[in-house]
């Protein structure tokens, strides 16, 4: 037990944010699921989720605040927590061939954040959600996921994916789960369909003004840097002051640059391992003995 909880704890660790946000979600998914089951048995209501689930009614939003971000975090079944997750691990990964880690989790969270708004003002603006408004709560990763997929829609629309022994354009994909979201207003899940709609209104503003040398996630990722700095602060100035003293970046930005060090130097010691030192480049030969 304890081997494999070190092992998912150095896989946190060690992982990309990508990697983070799936261990995220899937471990609120496991505590909320044990928890409900406790109470389940103890004959106890359930109705404290309600205080980490987004709410339709701004009265209710007003007071529990909070949930504009713990909401994404919260699934209300497997299936839909699995479907996010494939979602997320898939076109986060098409992602990042093309922006960086702080940019993934900045969409992520203005998806999500878009969505929710998104949500408030149609329960609030439309007659058919008037009877429903204050009892109606939504939940979930699927706007900020939704993001990701119309920002990689947007930023390389022309890639071509396998989906289900199909080749098919990301554009397409992208396009259609859209349209499907719009379609589904009229069925049982509105609330949800809407705040894919808000997210996916993110990932195309995303895609569009990046193409154009903007990055609308600048804002959030400078609020997730002061964030980071603040509860790292104590730990940084006992551990690494001298080092800290040396460099004018994050730790969210060094941690991302050693990542990408080391994967390097992994890949060029499986180069050896396969083909010898011989093979290596000159560049090779300076990555691997140059610390940096």
């Amino acid at each position: 037990m304890n081997h494999i909880k070190k092992e998912i704890k150095e896989k946190f660790k060690n992982g990309d944010i990508l990697t983070r946000l799936i261990f995220i979600n899937v471990g609120i998914f496991i505590a909320v699921s044990i928890i409900l089951v406790c109470f389940k048995l103890f004959n106890l209501s359930g109705d404290w989720l309600t205080y980490l689930m987004f709410p339709a009614s701004l009265h209710r939003f007003i007071i529990t605040p909070w949930t504009i971000l713990t909401y994404m975090f919260i699934h209300s079944g497997l299936i839909h927590l699995l479907f996010n997750m494939v979602t997320l691990y898939w076109f986060g990964q098409l992602f990042l061939n093309h922006c960086t880690q702080k940019d993934l989790m900045g969409i992520y969270l203005l998806g999500g954040i878009s969505g929710a708004l998104f949500y408030l003002l149609c329960f609030n603006i439309f007659p058919v959600f008037a009877n429903s408004v204050f009892s109606s709560y939504v939940c979930g990763a699927s706007a900020a996921v939704m993001a990701i997929v119309v920002a990689v829609g947007t930023i390389d629309p022309e890639r071509v994916v396998r989906l289900l022994f199909i080749d098919i354009k990301v554009k397409w994909i992208a396009l259609t789960m859209v349209l499907l979201s719009f379609i589904e207003i009229a069925g049982n899940n509105a609330g949800g369909e809407i705040t894919h709609l808000g997210g996916a209104l993110v990932g195309f503003l995303y895609g569009y003004q990046l193409q154009r040398g903007n990055n609308i996630t600048k804002g959030i990722s400078s609020i997730i840097d002061k964030i980071v700095d603040f509860f790292s602060f104590s730990k940084k100035t006992k551990i690494n002051v001298k080092h800290n003293q040396t460099r004018n970046e994050s730790d969210y930005d060094y941690n991302y640059r050693k990542k990408q060090e080391n994967d390097r130097i992994d890949q060029i010691l499986d180069k050896i391992k396969r083909s010898g030192y011989d093979s290596l480049s000159e560049d090779e030969k300076k990555q691997l003995f140059t610390k940096k």
